[in-house]
């Protein structure tokens, strides 16, 4: 089924406009104010809200990275309407600044693809925006954006959660683990105090709900035997979705088997079989309807012609006339005898092979040998960016690879940093990789490192200029091999 969020009508507007390499302005209107997204031949350069500068001031008062006295002042400029983004470049240093105007960025462009009014496009010679991100793929962004739109939206902000069983080393996971205890919580009561932007936490919740480091509660037992109940006892028609839908063929194809009995006109029944008449007198050994056939079986002797049916004609080995010989040098024999060469050929109990009914698990070193193959391809690949469009351009793009990993290898990925060479975490990717069940652990790593690699060469195909590709992809050749491929 389909995303909700890439079915948007914002996010059918964006495409267009992205395929068809504008630039210019799109907006939208919230109850929070316009909402707009900037393009630039096609690649989203800005996603902007009237809420920005209160969130920006609300990242910052988080990580505690100013004085009381420039919070202050900061505080009065947004309040006075004035422009924010240059003292906030200015007062804020940059480790903490940069990830939170790019978290912004990315927020916006959530709440946007989660929108369902009409957007209004504006074509201009140029745009210009404080917060410009680039160097980006915008395909995998909206691709990523919408994932994580429907994340968030899988769980309403007034479920009440308590905190559950596990261990994470993501960041945002681990700031709403502190917040969070026995007692029953709001998720929207959590949001103000996390160190993220709204819907990225509540996204984070929907993951930690997901995989049990979060437990919602309200649900009774009761209920969930309820559902299952009505379930079972309504109509077992399947309803198809009022959009369309990839699953529609198929819901039509149940419906068409489910309505089989409804359409289905029986033939007349055949007429029962007329009664068997009665033997004529004088028929021996049959028997009639309404004649037990215990009777029959003992109807008396059976004739010597019968008999004969039953004798045994080999002279030479038979007793005649449906005896049995035992003769020993008549019977057929079976060998039993031990002929084993010597003891070293018996096969003891224990040396037994056995039968495997999982997959091999996957060893600690074998599992970073294919890690290692990974990282050493996404490092050269996030060179070659770096070399033909500057220096942190490589890294960008792995990151923008690695957050828009297809959801069936999303667990691998979940909250990968990657380092500045274009590096993935080993230590992150077994650690993801063990929330997973022993004997997933293989398939889904190798799987998911050739799937990144794959991607990671596709947009070096398409972004770098032909020679620097073919020089990559060149240091790069036997990556399937070395991967086990």
């Amino acid at each position: 089924m389909s995303s909700p969020a890439k079915k948007s009508v914002a996010t059918k507007q964006l495409l267009r406009q992205v395929a068809a390499r504008s630039t210019g302005r799109l907006a939208v209107d919230t109850v929070d104010g316009a909402l707009e997204v900037y393009l630039m031949n096609g690649d989203i350069i800005g996603a902007v809200s009237g809420q920005d500068d209160q969130a920006l001031l609300r990242r910052v008062r988080l990580a505690d990275a100013v004085s009381p006295e420039k919070l202050a002042s900061l505080t009065r400029l947004a309040s006075s309407g004035q422009a924010l983004f240059g003292p906030l470049i200015d007062m804020v240093p940059t480790e903490v600044i940069e990830p939170a105007l790019a978290d912004r960025f990315r927020e916006n462009l959530v709440r946007w693809v989660a929108q369902s009014e009409e957007p209004t496009f504006d074509a201009l010679p140029g745009v210009f925006v404080d917060n410009m991100q680039m160097g980006h793929n915008t395909v995998q962004l909206i691709e990523s954006s919408c994932k994580l739109a429907d994340q968030a939206r899988s769980y309403p902000v007034d479920t009440e959660i308590v905190r559950g069983d596990g261990k994470t080393l993501d960041s945002i996971e681990l700031a709403v683990l502190e917040l969070t205890s026995n007692r029953p919580i709001p998720v929207g009561t959590l949001l103000p105090d996390l160190p993220a932007e709204p819907w990225t936490a509540r996204a984070a919740v929907a993951r930690m709900l997901d995989n049990g480091l979060l437990l919602e509660t309200g649900v009774e037992l009761q209920e969930l035997m309820t559902d299952e109940v009505e379930l079972l006892t309504t109509d077992r028609r399947i309803e198809p979705s009022d959009e369309e839908d990839d699953d529609e063929p198929t819901v039509r194809a149940v419906n068409e088997l489910l309505d089989l009995d409804d359409d289905f006109t029986p033939q007349a029944p055949a007429p029962p079989p007329e009664p068997t008449p009665p033997p004529p007198p004088g028929e021996e050994g049959m028997v009639s309807p309404g004649e037990d056939l215990s009777n029959w079986l003992h109807t008396g002797d059976l004739d010597e012609e019968d008999m004969a049916f039953f004798e045994d004609h080999e002279d030479d080995r038979g007793g005649g006339s449906g005896g049995f010989t035992t003769e020993q040098h008549n019977l057929d024999k079976i060998d039993v005898t031990d002929h084993a060469e010597s003891p070293d050929d018996l096969l003891e109990a224990d040396e037994a092979p056995s039968t495997r009914f999982a997959a091999p698990v996957l060893e600690e070193d074998a599992a970073v040998q294919k890690i290692a193959v990974g990282n050493d391809v996404l490092s050269k690949v996030a060179k070659a960016f770096d070399s033909v469009e500057g220096a942190g351009r490589g890294q960008a793009v792995v990151q923008l690879l690695v957050d828009g990993s297809p959801s069936k290898y999303s667990v691998v990925f979940h909250g990968l940093s990657v380092t500045s060479e274009g590096e993935l975490l080993v230590d992150q990717v077994l650690d993801n990789l063990s929330v997973r069940p022993a004997s997933e652990h293989r398939h889904l790593l190798h799987s998911a490192m050739n799937d990144i690699i794959e991607r990671s060469l596709s947009s070096a195909s398409d972004e770098l200029p032909d020679d620097a590709f073919d020089d990559l992809y060149e240091s790069v050749a036997g990556y399937r091999q070395r991967l086990g491929i």
